[in-house]
């Protein structure tokens, strides 16, 4: 996928997963792509063309090169599926140099994205907000009458 892309694209990406900058190479191919995939598919193309990379600059295929290879995307997914935005967005302005807004920008695409294409996993735990004013509600229901209650006796 990423060869038919303008050999200038081609080379910035390389570049940049030559640097362990992989959400640099995942949006430099986002922009540069004439279908506009999803983000999504844009980390499995550059996570292939690294394998890709590795596999020619090693002699063997699909080996790790090094533990110091992080996988910044997968950790901001994680974050965003814990529903942990603001660390997020911090993990993806260190690992990429982009500014907050920026990357208040990247993220908050992402999400809208991911709660398109898998829905399910923004549902999670939504209702213990309604259960946990339901009880603060009963709790000052409660308190009110004991309180008025007392003030009827005085």
């Amino acid at each position: 996928m990423i060869d038919q892309l303008p050999f200038e694209i081609q080379e910035s990406i390389r570049q940049a997963i030559g640097a362990g900058k992989k959400l640099d190479a995942v949006k430099i191919y986002r922009d540069a792509a004439t279908t506009k995939p999803s983000l999504l598919e844009c980390k499995t193309i550059i996570e292939n063309e690294m394998a890709r990379l590795r596999g020619e600059a090693s002699g063997s295929p699909g080996q790790v090169e090094s533990l110091a290879e992080s996988d910044v995307m997968d950790q901001i997914l994680n974050d965003i599926f814990a529903h942990k935005k603001l660390d997020a967005v911090k993990l993806y302005c260190s690992s990429t140099g982009a500014s907050l807004m920026e990357g208040k920008k990247f993220i908050e695409e992402l999400i809208d994205q991911l709660q398109q294409e898998s829905p399910e996993q923004f549902n999670v735990g939504k209702q213990t907000g309604c259960v946990g004013m339901l009880f603060v509600l009963v709790i000052a229901v409660v308190s009110l009458a004991l309180v008025l209650g007392d003030w009827t006796n005085v």
